[in-house]
């Protein structure tokens, strides 16, 4: 399973609260082209109106075959769905303790530009600084029951974590506090491939629970970040 050790005062990783299953859903979208039409008016070349009917095609595919594909990639602790779907599942978890769960999933990207990652599960932080309101939920469920939370990248130190303020899609920005780049650990350049890390942080009466939520996968780019959008 990963690492099972007890939790103690100085572990920073009980700062963090929350989570344990997820769903996400992605698409590729083949745009036809919608042309414009001309027609002559009087002579000058303006028109009152044109109106053009084109094709669009719409191809939805699962996780695995997707521009940004997540598959489990060997992880017990991740599943595809019957409809292509990861899911996630984290049992028989540990009482009084903190488990840890190394490459839970993978990420990739097969799209051909630079992608940020941000990793929303209605992580407290990333939730105080976002633009607009956060859409994942399992952390907040897991607090909820007293269980702490956390999702990290234990490859790169002091990369700060993926579901955190710091990885925000604002972060890109001009008023950001850094550059969209390749030597950003969470900035995936077209093939490359991110493994996320988690950890459960549990009481010694959290025996019996069980507890479902939501992992928001959001996977952007920088035009996207400098045309305003995101949380």
């Amino acid at each position: 399973m990963g690492e099972v050790k007890r939790p103690t005062r100085d572990d920073p990783r009980e700062r963090g609260r929350g989570h344990t299953t997820m769903e996400r859903r992605k698409f590729l979208i083949g745009a036809g082209a919608l042309a414009s039409g001309s027609a002559a008016a009087v002579g000058t070349g303006a028109f009152t109106s044109v109106s053009a009917e084109r094709d669009i095609s719409v191809s939805v595919v699962g996780d695995g075959d997707a521009y940004l594909r997540m598959v489990p990639d060997g992880s017990q602790y991740s599943s595809s769905s019957a409809n292509g779907e990861i899911e996630f599942g984290f049992d028989n978890v540990n009482t009084d303790a903190t488990s840890e769960f190394h490459d839970v999933f993978a990420i990739q990207n097969q799209g051909d530009q630079d992608a940020a990652i941000f990793l929303d599960d209605g992580n407290a932080s990333a939730a105080n600084s976002a633009q607009e309101p956060l859409k994942g939920d399992i952390e907040v469920e897991l607090e909820n029951e007293g269980i702490g939370f956390g999702i990290y990248n234990d490859a790169v130190s002091g990369a700060g974590n993926p579901n955190g303020a710091t990885a925000l899609p604002s972060n890109y920005t001009d008023s950001g506090n850094r550059d969209f780049v390749d030597s950003n650990p969470y900035v995936l350049s077209p093939g490359d491939v991110f493994r996320p890390d988690m950890y459960i942080s549990t009481g010694d009466d959290d025996a019996g629970t069980t507890v479902t939520g939501t992992l928001r996968v959001l996977g952007f780019t920088e035009e996207w970040v400098d045309a305003g959008k995101g949380p």
